[in-house]
């Protein structure tokens, strides 16, 4: 019983190991998507499909391209609300987050989708007083961190 359990611990240890290697495998691809991107490679685009995989198509968008924490998290809430993209990273305080989309989207389909739903968070903070905003993000703001630890 405990060579069968030492196994599965050194069996679980290495493929955690293997998983948290963001490093290139030996076929040159890279394994994880990486946590960090140049953001000085953005240039003025709000998105760029950074890295595909055999299933999906991953995307970092610049989030300092949104305003303050309200367009944020309406940008961030209609991104959920849209099936074709899945949020990775859903610190809205990072410059960055990531998406990935099923590779059966096109590029310049997601890419409008991110320009769109810019517009959409833009349109809304222009349309909307101070106010509104308040009322909004009070029953929206799903972001807010917890101090239950501290």
């Amino acid at each position: 019983m405990r060579i069968v359990f030492l196994v599965m611990l050194t069996v679980l240890i290495s493929v955690s190991n293997g998983q948290s290697d963001s490093k290139t495998t030996g076929n040159g691809q890279q394994s994880q998507v990486p946590l960090v991107f140049n953001q000085q490679d953005f240039g003025s685009r709000f998105s760029v499909l950074f890295y595909s995989d055999d299933n999906y198509d991953y995307y970092v968008i610049d989030l300092t391209k949104l305003g303050d924490r309200f367009e944020r998290i309406y940008f961030m809430n209609l991104t959920y609300a849209d099936a074709r993209i899945v949020n990775l990273d859903a610190d809205i305080e990072k410059d960055q987050t990531w998406f990935k989309a099923y590779y059966k989207y096109k590029d310049e389909e997601i890419t409008c989708l991110f320009k769109d739903l810019k517009e959409k968070t833009e349109d809304a903070r222009i349309g909307m007083t101070v106010e509104e905003k308040s009322a909004w993000m009070a029953k929206y703001d799903k972001f807010i961190k917890s101090n239950k630890n501290e």
